[in-house]
């Protein structure tokens, strides 16, 4: 199944955002009425431990600052490219 579907599909069953990080494909985000596509900023990767961890972490506090949902898939995406700029998890996260 292919990621727009699945999150359409996971979406249905969940209530508030649902969000999936696709990698260097970005990330999808859908909050019941559409689904947010978020481009996914190139590096030159060292490590993409704990980037998954960071879009999140990135994404979670810009909504809770009231941030507008493709303000906040920026922010996770920016905070996910620092993250693959560094070796390791720890110390690794923006």
């Amino acid at each position: 199944m292919d990621p727009e579907a699945r999150i359409v599909e996971l979406k249905l069953r969940t209530p508030g955002l649902v969000a999936m990080t696709l990698g260097e494909r970005g990330s999808l985000v859908h909050d019941g009425e559409r689904v947010y596509r978020g481009k996914a900023i190139p590096v030159d990767v060292v490590d993409t431990l704990g980037a998954g961890d960071s879009w999140i972490a990135a994404f979670l506090c810009s909504r809770l600052k009231g941030e507008e949902i493709d303000e906040s898939i920026r922010m996770g995406h920016e905070a996910a490219a620092e993250t693959c700029r560094r070796l390791g998890a720890w110390g690794g996260e923006p």
